[in-house]
């Protein structure tokens, strides 16, 4: 994907929305499929998009990850829900449902954290 540039096309896409949103917005794009080395691909996205923020590798990393992963808790495709709902005898949509505030509850908590890390950022900026 990177080699024919369609990362560098997607992102640009997402860029168009709003560079921050865009921090948010890919790795969660990249989290929905669940793959061998969403990891890199989302890294790799995130890197280009966090360059013209002035993220630092550390800033840029978490939020790669945290909003990778927000989805996890309720997406209904991945092993885990899967699992928790055979062995629990509840249906998928059930366990979704009751999971979905995780999601939501999770996606609040990056989206604060990633607050903090803009503002220090911008009076990093700024003292330069």
């Amino acid at each position: 994907m990177d080699l024919k540039g369609l990362l560098g096309k997607l992102t640009e896409t997402l860029e168009n929305i709003g560079t921050k949103t865009a921090l948010y917005i890919a790795p969660a794009l990249i989290g929905l499929v669940p793959m061998p080395a969403d990891a890199v691909v989302s890294a790799s996205m995130v890197k280009d998009i966090a360059r013209k923020t002035n993220l630092t590798l550390e800033e840029a990393a978490f939020l790669n990850y945290w909003f990778r992963h927000i989805i996890e808790y309720s997406w209904p495709i991945y092993r885990g829900i899967i699992l928790t709902g055979i062995i629990s005898s509840i249906s998928i949509v059930d366990t979704v449902k009751t999971l979905c505030s995780m999601t939501a509850i999770n996606a609040l908590i990056g989206l604060a954290i990633s607050y903090y890390i803009f503002k220090k950022n911008r009076l990093r900026k700024s003292s330069l």
